[in-house]
């Protein structure tokens, strides 16, 4: 059971990226070979599933965001046959991301079967966390006098 489609990777990377990854042969109605594209999200669920299968029972059933990146991810590598950096480094991250689940440092993330709850938006746009000001105003009117 793969965890991502191919609606999945057209979402994410747009179809024509899959033009590009999976071409179709020539005289095709389609734009892209789906077989292939299909197959290579085949293979990164069984490879995400090699990991994760050390702390769950595999397949994990439910559309759990983190889950389909990693498989998009896994599978984008594979097809990208460049070799591009940007790509390759997104499939260290999304093995990475597996074996630390598998060793417990991460989670599948919120949904039926995440083992963390999901954070809630936050409203008015960015935030920004930082320690207490050394300098306030009244230590700096000191010194610009």
């Amino acid at each position: 059971m793969a965890y991502a489609t191919v609606q999945d990777m057209i979402e994410r990377f747009t179809e024509a990226e899959l033009r590009a990854l999976a071409p179709a042969p020539a005289g095709a109605t389609v734009s892209y070979a789906a077989a292939t594209v299909e197959r290579a999200l085949d293979d990164a669920s069984a490879e995400l599933d090699s990991y994760l299968a050390v702390k769950f029972p595999v397949p994990i059933a439910g559309g759990l965001p983190l889950l389909i990146k990693a498989a998009c991810d896994l599978a984008r590598e594979a097809l990208d046959r460049q070799g591009r950096e940007p790509i390759r480094d997104a499939g260290k991250r999304a093995r990475q991301w597996a074996k630390d689940v598998a060793a417990g440092r991460a989670t599948l993330g919120s949904g039926p079967d995440g083992d963390a709850e999901a954070v809630p938006p936050i409203e008015g746009g960015v935030q920004v966390l930082a320690p207490d000001s050394v300098f306030d105003g009244e230590a700096l009117e000191a010194f610009l006098r």
